[in-house]
């Protein structure tokens, strides 16, 4: 991996961790397994709308899975 590429990463993960601290409050903790599940899919959905678009301008080739727990082949990338 080049070091701009890690570089490029890297700063991609701090800006989708800093929306993500924005996110928490110790008071917003859900007394519930629904609003709980609520909640960690939204945090999902905040970092993806980071990482999707700024992975893809690091490297258009790559692919992506959005969920952590998928299967099968992935899309075809960019450069495809």
């Amino acid at each position: 991996m080049s070091q701009d590429l890690l570089r490029a990463t890297a700063a991609a993960v701090r800006q989708a961790g800093a929306r993500l601290l924005k996110r928490y409050s110790t008071a917003a903790r859900q007394p519930g397994l629904p609003d709980m599940l609520t909640d960690l899919h939204a945090n999902d959905l905040t970092v993806v709308d980071v990482l999707e678009s700024a992975l893809a301008d690091i490297l258009p080739e790559a692919r992506w899975l959005n969920d952590e727990h998928g299967s099968g082949p992935l899309p075809e990338g960019a450069g495809g």
